[in-house]
Order: structure tokens, then C-alpha cells, then sequence
């Protein structure tokens, strides 16, 4: 049965989805990622790729329904250097080229203070590299990876984060169906178990002891 608390959350996630619009996280996901900070009351959540809010609003309404003090960060540089590294052209390299990032930086920084979730998320306009020194060695219990998409970034994704999250830790990997990101999830799968799929295109992921 649904608790009045998750309910409640579809609610604001639904209402959320429809004023951000920059973004591909849908409701079936936001519902999903809401469910697991509920179920499993983290203290420490990080995503990597923030570009619209998307998803990382979404796990700030469920952080703010706990009323606990779970940090959650996210981290996105809005450069398209960082968005296209790794990348040999094409039409996903000339999507990225044709996108204000700062525009879509000041869209989502509006929609964290006009929904309120200011204090229920701290953001860092960087890459993923600089960030992950601020993290200390099995501190993180839930990871969404869902960054620049080349397999030569997803793949120093996992290995740079993979260290920092705690066991029994969770992480979200979006894109699975892209051919780019088939090493990182192998990678993912020497050290973790997959334990869910949405559409076959987001795994949920969880660390084994090691």
C-alpha cells in the first residue's frame, strides 16, 4: 500500500515535471528514485549530470518529505566541453553545441528556489572529477550517474565513484540502451548487482561488499 508520505510526493514530482521542462526524467523514474531515498533513508546522495533539475528536484521534494538531514548534491559544470569530452562528432555533439547551458543553469536555479528546495540540496557548477575530492572514501549511499554519456567519461565515472560509495550503497546509472556506455556498465557489474530497470534505459544498481 502507499504511504501518505510517497502520495504526497507524486503530487509535487508531478507538478515539478511539468514546470521544468529541460530534461528527460519522466515520472515512472522520479517516482522510482523517490521511493528509494524514502525506503532506504540515506544520508549522503549525489547525482552527476543535473542539466535541467529534472531528476535532482525530484529526489529534493523526497528528501524534504523525510525531515531529516540527508545532504543531497548535485553536480553539473553547464559547459559544453564537459558535455561533449570524449565524443568524435555527430548529431549528439552538434545537440550539445547548439544548447545554452548558462540559460539552462538559470532555468533550474530558478526552479530550486521557486520550488522551495532551496535547502535540500546543495549544487557544485563543476565536473564530476573536481567534485569527487570533496567526498571521502565509502561515504555515499545513493549515486545517480547520468552525465556526458562517451565511454571514455562513464567509464572514469565508475571508477572514480565507484570507491566512494558505501556497501550495500545504491546507484542509478540513466542510458543504458546506448552502445557508448556498455563498458561502464560492465564495469558496474564486476562490482555491483543490477536490481532493477525502468524502460531498459536506467539501471539501479547495488554496490557488493568488497
Amino acid at each position: 500500500m502507499e504511504t501518505k508520505s510517497m502520495a504526497n510526493i507524486k503530487l509535487q514530482i508531478a507538478d515539478l515535471l511539468k514546470a521544468v521542462v529541460d530534461g528527460w526524467c519522466g515520472e515512472e523514474k522520479a517516482y522510482a528514485m523517490a521511493e528509494l531515498i524514502l525506503s532506504t533513508r540515506p544520508t549522503l546522495i549525489v547525482e552527476l549530470g543535473i542539466f535541467g533539475g529534472r531528476s535532482l528536484l525530484t529526489q529534493a521534494i523526497a528528501v524534504r518529505e523525510m525531515h531529516s538531514k540527508a545532504l543531497l548534491v548535485g553536480v553539473d559544470p553547464w559547459r559544453r566541453e564537459a558535455a561533449t569530452e570524449g565524443e568524435t562528432g555527430g548529431e549528439n555533439e552538434a545537440w550539445w553545441s547548439s544548447v545554452d547551458l548558462d540559460d539552462i543553469h538559470s532555468k533550474f536555479m530558478g526552479h530550486l528556489w521557486g520550488f522551495g528546495l532551496q535547502d535540500h540540496c546543495i549544487v557544485m557548477r563543476c565536473t564530476s572529477d573536481i567534485a569527487s575530492r570533496s567526498f571521502c572514501d565509502r561515504s555515499i549511499d545513493i549515486l545517480h550517474i547520468d552525465s556526458n554519456h562517451s565511454e571514455e567519461v562513464s567509464c572514469r565515472e565508475v571508477r572514480t565513484w565507484l570507491p566512494l560509495m558505501k556497501t550495500g550503497g545504491m546507484i542509478w546509472m540513466d542510458d543504458l540502451d546506448w552502445k557508448s556506455t556498455l563498458k561502464a556498465q560492465g564495469l558496474l557489474h564486476e562490482s555491483c548487482t543490477l536490481v532493477r530497470t525502468i524502460d531498459d534505459k536506467c539501471g539501479l544498481f547495488r554496490v557488493n561488499a568488497r
